[in-house]
């Protein structure tokens, strides 16, 4: 429970601190072109967004529904339109934006493949094992495909968020186009995972 309100914390810390970078900016948008207000928003906002954002995987969209929230006012800012505006079709054909449920997916799988390639930290390598090396899985259909093994866990808090389920299981999700890529194609995992996940996040969406 206590960690719960931590992660509420560090919503709520982190909305805050975007809306005033918003509030700052705002003053000088009108002065700005559409290029440099992008960079702007990147540098001052939609980074800090993705800045470990994975920690939030799993949580319940009412609460990163918050920071979807600052991502609109972002781009309401960069396309100089009014708070309530209708924002996602610029967000989606514009700016080319990932939602923010797939803001974080991205996270957690690039950081998958760096523990594939041995540059993350070995405690989180550890949570992504291909199927393909172990003893006596090698005849699965899964361990051609590049599966990671997901363990089984007793807790639904586990099942959502914690790192050994949920990071096998986001790759896991992935095309096999993207599990398959060689270890030296990661300039190329890396637009095939957003394409994928900016078709995922904005087909059949609705607008506001």
């Amino acid at each position: 429970m206590n960690y719960y309100f931590v992660i509420i914390f560090y919503i709520l810390c982190y909305t805050r601190s975007c809306y005033y970078q918003l509030r700052l900016l705002r003053t000088v948008s009108h002065s700005l072109s559409h290029k440099s207000a992008a960079t702007l928003v990147h540098v001052f906002v939609t980074s800090w967004l993705d800045h470990c954002c994975s920690v939030l995987v799993g949580l319940a969209l009412t609460l990163t529904a918050h920071l979807y929230r600052v991502l609109r006012s972002a781009a309401r800012l960069i396309m100089g339109v009014p708070k309530y505006a209708l924002i996602s079709d610029y967000m989606c054909d514009t700016l080319h934006w990932l939602p923010m449920q797939q803001r974080i997916f991205y996270r957690v799988a690039v950081l998958v493949w760096h523990c594939l390639l041995g540059i993350a930290p070995v405690y989180l390598q550890e949570f992504c094992c291909p199927v393909s090396t172990l003893v006596g899985h090698q005849a699965l259909r899964s361990s051609s495909g590049g599966d990671l093994l997901v363990p089984y866990v007793n807790t639904s808090t586990m099942q959502h968020r914690a790192f050994s389920v949920v990071a096998p299981s986001i790759w896991n999700s992935l095309p096999s186009q993207i599990r398959l890529l060689p270890k030296s194609y990661t300039p190329l995992l890396y637009k095939l995972l957003k394409t994928y996940l900016f078709q995922c996040g904005w087909t059949g969406s609705a607008s506001e």
